[in-house]
C-alpha cells in the first residue's frame, strides 16, 4: 500500500544514540526532534476509526517510528485532523545512527532528506507538557505528491509451485 505508517507489529525499543538502534521496524516512547530519548508517554491506535491517540509527558516527545530512507528523498505527511497543540516532526539520522537535523510541524507538507540521511523517525508530539491529543488518519507516503487517505496494508505475493498452483502468501 502507500501508507507507510504501520502501527501493528513494529517492536517497542529504547532509543539509544550510541547504538545504532534503527531497524525500520522500531517503535519509540518517546524521542525528541532533536533526537534524545527520554523514557515517558503512551500512545494507542483505533484501526476503525484510524485514529491515533498519543499521551506526552513533556513537550515535544511523542511517539517515533523508524523508516529506512535515502538522501534527497521526498515523502509526504498527511493528516486529516490534528489536535490543538500537537504536531507531527521528523528527525534525519546518518548511516551509523548519528543525528542530522529535524524538521517541525511537517503534517500536510512534503519532505526532502538530507543528503547524508539514512533513518527518519517520524515523532507525532506534544507540544505543550502533560497533554494528550490525537491524529486522524495519520499517513506517509514515498514521493512528492499527498494523495487521498488509505490505511496501511501489508503487501502480499503469491508463491506457486511448479504446476501454478498457489501454496503460500509472502507479505
Amino acid at each position: 500500500g502507500k501508507n507507510m505508517l504501520d502501527f501493528k507489529g513494529r517492536t517497542l525499543a529504547e532509543f539509544n544514540l550510541a547504538v545504532n538502534p534503527f531497524t525500520g521496524n522500531n517503535l519509540f516512547l518517546s524521542v525528541s526532534g532533536n533526537g534524545i530519548y527520554k523514557n515517558n508517554g503512551t500512545y494507542s491506535f483505533d484501526e476503525s476509526k484510524q485514529l491515533l491517540t498519543v499521551s506526552c509527558v513533556n513537550a515535544w516527545y511523542g511517539l517515533g517510528l523508524d523508516f529506512k530512507v535515502s538522501g534527497n528523498s521526498k515523502y509526504a505527511v498527511s493528516v486529516k485532523n490534528v489536535s490543538k497543540d500537537f504536531a507531527v516532526i521528523v528527525s534525519y539520522y546518518d548511516l551509523n545512527g548519528e543525528f542530522i537535523s529535524f524538521a517541525s510541524a511537517v503534517e500536510n507538507s512534503v519532505i526532502t532528506t538530507p543528503s547524508n540521511a539514512e533513518w527518519m523517525v517520524l515523532i507525532f508530539t506534544g507540544k505543550v507538557k502533560g497533554t494528550e491529543g490525537s491524529f486522524l488518519c495519520p499517513q506517509l507516503e514515498s514521493g512528492s505528491v499527498i494523495t487521498d487517505y488509505q490505511p496501511y496494508f501489508e503487501a502480499q505475493s503469491a508463491l506457486p509451485d511448479e504446476t501454478g498452483k498457489i501454496y503460500q502468501f509472502v507479505s
